[in-house]
């Protein structure tokens, strides 16, 4: 059955352990320096795939926006969008999950209801420095106003949307539970 949603990648914030490898990260040891960050993030083109191996994620070791590049180790390529999910990390030490997702229906409401829902501008390509600062903006607004998780569309990313928060549960039922809301306030039609 088609559900309308294409996965785009989804990742999870890391630190050091005491045995020189790396473990999830909690609210008292997020690293919040970009150099400093490490994140785990689904490899490139691995949205098609039903599941996942370990050899489907990637280990972003080194985030660098002014030269617009990432290090990484693992046996596939960062997704394009792994500046993006080192901005929301270093915008926000609270936040340790991002996922990105594709959903036409679900973003179109977004951007119909952009007075609830922030978007980045629609003149902003997706896997860009600009993409990124405007997401990192987008985070410091909600860490601002005291706001741990959040949603918002890329409105230059047809289809894109990104959802963060503190645990992969929380960040999924944010997305489940913003889509049904959509379609109570008619603004979403399945």
């Amino acid at each position: 059955e088609d559900t309308g949603i294409g996965f785009g990648n989804l990742s999870r914030r890391l630190v050091a352990s005491a045995d020189g490898g790396y473990e999830v990260s909690s609210d008292a040891t997020a690293e919040r320096d970009a150099a400093q960050l490490k994140f785990v993030i689904t490899g490139s083109q691995t949205g098609k795939l039903f599941e996942l191996s370990e050899d489907d994620y990637t280990l972003v070791t080194h985030s660098d926006f002014e030269r617009q590049e990432v290090r990484c180790r693992g046996r596939r390529l960062p997704s394009s969008e792994s500046l993006t999910h080192a901005a929301i990390y270093t915008a926000s030490k609270d936040v340790h999950v991002v996922f990105h997702i594709h959903h036409n229906r679900f973003w179109k409401a977004l951007l119909d209801a952009s007075a609830q829902f922030p978007s980045t501008p629609a003149s902003v390509a997706y896997g860009t420095r600009d993409m990124s600062l405007h997401a990192a903006e987008i985070i410091q607004a909600a860490k601002d106003a005291g706001e741990q998780q959040g949603i918002f569309a890329m409105a230059g990313h047809e289809d894109g949307i990104v959802a963060w928060g503190v645990t992969e549960d929380d960040v999924g039922r944010l997305l489940v539970e913003t889509y049904h809301d959509l379609i109570d306030d008619g603004l979403l039609f399945e």
